[in-house]
C-alpha cells in the first residue's frame, strides 16, 4: 500500500496537535519528537518501498535518524499497550487514504454506474442475465 507522505504528516500532526512546519525541525522538544518518531515509523511501515534514505530526504534528516526513530516506536509499542493502540489507530487512519484504495473505490463507482445504466436500458431477462454475468466476471 502507498499513502502520500503529506497525508501521513497531516494525520500525525492532527493527532499530536503539532504545527506541520514544526514536525521536521531539528530539536528535542518531547511533543515534537514523539510526533516525528510516529511519522517516521508510519511512513516507513506503510510505504516500505520508499526506503530510509528517501524518507530521510523528505524529513530533512539523516537516514540513520529515521531508522532510530522507527526502532524507538517499535520498542515503545512492545511495552506500552496504550502507545501501541495509539500507533495502530494512526496506522488504520493512514490506510484509509491509500492510493490503491482510492483507485479501487473510483473503479467500483464507475463499474456500478455503468451497470445501473445498462440495467435501466435492459429490454428482457436474457439481456439482463448477460449484463449481470459480465459485471460479475469483472469483480
Amino acid at each position: 500500500m502507498r499513502v502520500p507522505l503529506s497525508k501521513i504528516k497531516e494525520i500525525v500532526c492532527n493527532k499530536y496537535n503539532i504545527d506541520p512546519s514544526r514536525l521536521f525541525m531539528k530539536g528535542r522538544k518531547r511533543d515534537v519528537v514523539i510526533a516525528r518518531q510516529a511519522f517516521a515509523y508510519l511512513a516507513y511501515s506503510i510505504n516500505n518501498k520508499l526506503g530510509y534514505n528517501k524518507l530521510g530526504e523528505y524529513m530533512n534528516l539523516n537516514h540513520a535518524t529515521v531508522i532510530h526513530a522507527s526502532k524507538q516506536v517499535q520498542g515503545f509499542m512492545e511495552f506500552d499497550k496504550f502507545y501501541r493502540a495509539e500507533i495502530s489507530e494512526l496506522y488504520e487512519e493512514c490506510l484509509k487514504h491509500s492510493i490503491e484504495k482510492i483507485k479501487i473505490e473510483e473503479f467500483n463507482i464507475k463499474l456500478v454506474g455503468g451497470l445501473v445504466n445498462k440495467l435501466l436500458n435492459c429490454k428482457n431477462n436474457i439481456q439482463l442475465k448477460e449484463i449481470l454475468q459480465i459485471y460479475i466476471n469483472k469483480l
